[in-house]
């Protein structure tokens, strides 16, 4: 069994709620608060990243598995929602609508969008609950 580990750093800004992310490939992401939660509107919320994390993950199985399952698509297109009510302080379910343009059967279709949503690492901490452990928390001054 092989570890890999993920990281990224997320820093605060000069703008109240604006933060900046960054993965340990240097790629950054700009979330924000909703101008009606304070922010400046200037990023995407942390809510909307976590459903954009999922569709992309998603969507990057499509890319790299379909020729291995002999499936053909031109296009595929993600619509996914998450719904909020005050039960709790996140998302209390997550619907997903796949969009393909292919020339397979609905069943073929379906057999693949089954096999994406088993197989996307994303889909699969969102499903299944991993832990999260603050393993410390250091004060600069």
């Amino acid at each position: 069994m092989s570890l890999t580990t993920f990281s990224v750093t997320v820093n605060s800004t000069e703008q109240q709620h604006r933060y900046q992310a960054t993965s340990g490939s240097k790629f950054s992401i700009t979330f924000d608060a909703p101008r009606a939660h304070g922010g400046t509107n200037t990023g995407v919320t942390p809510i909307e990243g976590l459903l954009e994390a999922l569709g992309a993950c998603e969507s990057v199985v499509a890319g790299t598995f379909h020729r291995a399952h002999h499936f053909d698509f031109s296009s595929l297109y993600l619509v996914i929602t998450g719904t909020h009510s005050d039960n709790r302080p996140g998302i209390d379910e997550i619907h997903f609508t796949t969009h393909f343009r292919s020339p397979s059967t609905k069943s073929e279709i379906t057999k693949f969008a089954d096999f994406m949503d088993k197989t996307c690492p994303v889909h699969d901490n969102l499903t299944n609950a991993v832990p999260i452990k603050t393993v410390g928390i250091k004060v600069i001054k």
